[in-house]
């Protein structure tokens, strides 16, 4: 059988790569890359509850793509990384490291920058196709944290 492996890149120029592995042949193989802005190459990726949109921790961005099938990748939107006023500044070291889609209603995407100004995680809402909407609560935390992975807990 055929799994599709997506993978991001940490700088510039993006770009997603798709690889099949065969968990019969035990092989893995190149099947295509998507070009992606250049300036928005993905660090982090997470898939939304329906495995029909594609969420990227993207420079001084998060984005969102639609996933119609292993080789059709479109971009959907970009939103830049908030909370401090100059986080999303060209002149800053600022980046989106991480982000994690929610599992369940009403499916928001929580986002983590890194380096300088990074000291507010972002919640995103999607539309109503899993788009990411727009920027919806920014919750801060500890200036020099470095958020690199989260988890979320049903009670």
């Amino acid at each position: 059988m055929l799994h599709h492996l997506m993978i991001g890149t940490w700088t510039p120029p993006g770009a997603i790569y798709t690889a099949a592995f065969d968990d019969e042949e035990l092989t893995l193989t190149l099947v295509k890359k998507s070009v992606i802005a250049h300036d928005e190459s993905i660090s982090w990726m997470s898939f939304d509850h329906t495995k029909k949109n594609l969420y990227g921790a993207s420079m001084k961005t998060f984005t969102s793509y639609a996933v119609k099938g292993a080789t059709d990748i479109v971009h959907q939107a970009s939103r830049p990384v908030a909370g401090h006023p100059l986080a999303a500044s060209k002149d800053t070291n600022t980046r989106a490291i991480f982000l994690l889609a929610a599992k369940k209603a009403p499916y928001c995407v929580y986002g983590n920058p890194f380096y300088d100004y990074a000291g507010y995680g972002n919640v995103f809402s999607v539309d109503e196709n899993g788009a990411m909407k727009e920027n919806i609560q920014n919750y801060e935390y500890a200036p020099n944290s470095g958020i690199h992975g989260m988890v979320f807990r049903s009670y």
